[in-house]
C-alpha cells in the first residue's frame, strides 16, 4: 500500500473517530472515499466492509458500488446477494398477495 493510500486510511480513521462530534462527517466521508476511489478502489471496499452499516452514508454506499464495479467484483459481492434476496422476498410477497386476492374472488 502506498503512502498516498495510507494517508487516506488515516484520514478516514480520524473521520470515524470524529463522527459523533461533527455535523458534516457524511460529506467529508464521501469526499475522502471519492478521492480514494480514484487511486485505490480496493481501499474503498476494505473500508466499507470493515464498518458497521449505520456508519455508511448514501454517498459512501455509492462509492462502494463504484469501487466494486471498477475492480469487477460487483457480481460476487455481499451487496448484490443481499439485493437479490430482497428481490426474491418482494416477488414472493407479491405472488402471495395475488394468490390471496384470487382466492377471495
Amino acid at each position: 500500500m502506498s503512502s498516498y493510500t495510507n494517508n487516506f486510511a488515516r484520514r478516514l480513521e480520524q473521520l470515524d473517530r470524529d463522527a459523533a462530534s461533527k455535523y458534516d462527517w457524511e460529506e467529508k466521508q464521501a469526499a475522502l472515499l471519492k478521492e480514494l476511489n480514484r487511486v485505490d478502489p480496493e481501499g474503498v471496499i476494505r473500508w466499507f466492509e470493515s464498518r458497521p452499516l449505520p456508519q455508511h452514508s448514501p454517498a459512501a454506499l455509492a462509492e462502494y458500488v463504484k469501487a466494486l464495479v471498477k475492480v469487477d467484483r460487483l457480481g460476487e459481492s455481499a451487496l448484490l446477494k443481499t439485493l437479490q434476496r430482497g428481490a426474491c422476498i418482494i416477488a414472493f410477497l407479491f405472488l402471495h398477495m395475488c394468490t390471496c386476492t384470487l382466492q377471495l374472488c
